[in-house]
């Protein structure tokens, strides 16, 4: 089932072309990865998703025309990076969006994956870009949103702390719609629905297995296959593994039995 529809969608931007008959789909309760270089109008649509931009009637969130029913849908879609960080602390800004019976149990769930609990008590602008990003991740996920959109910035994070994101944001996929939007083809390696945004449309859609058998076309946008998925293209010409691995833990322990 679509969440999200857009249709045919155009859009310029100081007389250039940032979209020409845009068509998306977004799967409800999946993650959306969205793959493009820079200038190719990642940060536009996000805008765009959350009502910012207007959008001429072109898309339709739960079959209903997002430029018509902006306010109930602010509600439900959010962007992660739109908040904007002042002096009170990260318990403070928690306690703002849960109530405290409520955020104790919150917070253990996640925890696990965001590891907070050592910035609880400083203040929101004392945060490095790392923990600012941890942080609006949790302030997103206390408001419960039907949707979340993230832009671009799971790239303040280090390699440990961005697999832990990823893990939370699978965990809540079935619940919840996450649209990933990124320059990074890196992010493609996690199970979504991938769309790659070059030449001012959607160029390709599909699973993993299908985006990276599109070398070409991701060469031609400026994007090289991650370097697991070309170990494993070497090593399936070899004939020492029959099909791709995304993990390279996994990788390992397959070649090493």
């Amino acid at each position: 089932m679509n969440i999200i529809c857009i249709e045919d969608l155009n859009f310029r931007y100081n007389d250039k072309i940032i979209f020409k008959n845009l068509n998306l789909t977004i799967k409800k309760n999946k993650i959306t990865t969205i793959i493009g270089a820079n200038g190719s109008g990642k940060s536009i649509l996000a805008s765009m998703l959350i009502g910012e931009i207007p959008t001429f009637d072109k898309i339709k969130y739960n079959d209903t025309i997002l430029n018509k029913n902006s306010k109930k849908i602010n509600k439900e879609i959010l962007l992660v990076n739109n908040y904007k960080f002042s002096k009170i602390s990260v318990l403070d800004e928690f306690l703002s969006i849960c109530p405290k019976d409520e955020l104790e149990l919150e917070l253990s769930k996640l925890n696990k994956y965001l590891d907070l609990s050592n910035i609880m008590n400083l203040n929101l602008d004392q945060l490095n870009d790392s923990s600012k990003t941890l942080v609006m991740i949790a302030l997103t996920l206390l408001k419960k949103p039907k949707v979340i959109i993230i832009d671009s910035i799971l790239e303040n994070l280090d390699g440990d702390k961005k697999n832990k994101v990823f893990k939370l944001l699978l965990k809540i996929s079935s619940n919840t719609t996450i649209i990933n939007i990124t320059y990074n083809i890196e992010d493609a390696l996690i199970k979504s629905d991938i769309k790659i945004l070059g030449n001012s449309t959607i160029l390709l859609s599909g699973g993993r297995e299908k985006i990276f058998r599109s070398e070409k076309l991701l060469n031609n946008i400026g994007f090289k296959l991650p370097f697991i998925i070309e170990l494993c293209n070497r090593l399936k010409f070899y004939d020492l593994i029959d099909k791709n691995i995304y993990c390279m833990d996994k990788l390992v322990n397959t070649l090493w039995k």
